[in-house]
């Protein structure tokens, strides 16, 4: 099953080994978070960012809903 991280940007679930959400600071606009995949590709492919997200609890949401697909596959 693949899943859309990012526009145009789709990884194998296959293939995730590890996410992790984290924290871009940007002054003075404030905070992004981003989710890093990190996959089980070979090593020049085996990091992909998703989208960025303005708040901590859309970014949240976001992969909740992503779970839930990769849960009823």
């Amino acid at each position: 099953m693949f899943i859309e991280i990012e526009e145009n940007t789709y990884l194998n679930t296959d293939s995730i080994v590890a996410v992790e959400l984290i924290t871009i600071s940007s002054e003075p606009y404030g905070e992004t978070y981003q989710w890093v995949f990190y996959t089980s590709a070979p090593q020049d492919k085996s990091v992909f960012h998703g989208k960025m997200f303005d708040n901590k609890r859309d970014a949240v949401e976001w992969f909740e809903n992503i779970r839930y697909l990769l849960e009823k596959k």
